[in-house]
């Protein structure tokens, strides 16, 4: 029964001795040696909208500075987590976005549409550039 029993539990254990990854409590036998660690629980991110819309000005892209890289890279954008930020997509695609997450390959938050807020993800490698304000 592979996947229900915890693999670095030693043979010297009886069979009550199960491991529930899901649980904060681990069982663990007493004639067992190893021990491990408890589970780390993190907490929940409530995501909500911005209450106030973006700006009511469209940035131009002749505007910006365009970086001469072929990709936006993690560092470059994380100062415009938590910011109103307009972003010029590959595709050509625009929008003003409210940017709350942002990892090594791609950001999410909320983009502005038809006079309200949606969420979305996209990739960075997709991002042609961006202005946060």
């Amino acid at each position: 029964m592979y996947g229900y029993r915890d693999p670095f539990i030693g043979s010297d254990c009886d069979d009550s001795s199960f491991y529930c990854p899901y649980r904060m409590y681990e069982f663990q036998c007493p004639l067992c040696t190893g021990k491990r660690q408890k589970v780390e629980e993190y907490p929940i991110q409530q995501q909500q909208p911005p209450k106030n819309p973006p700006p009511n000005y469209t940035p131009k892209l002749s505007d910006v500075p365009v970086p001469n890289l072929i990709l936006v890279e993690f560092g470059a954008i994380s100062p415009c987590i938590f910011k109103n930020t307009y972003i010029w997509l590959k595709n050509g695609e625009s929008f003003w976005s409210y940017l709350t997450f942002i990892s090594r390959n791609s950001v999410a938050g909320w983009r502005y549409i038809n006079n309200r807020w949606v969420y979305f993800t996209t990739n960075l490698n997709q991002i042609k550039n961006y202005i946060c304000s």
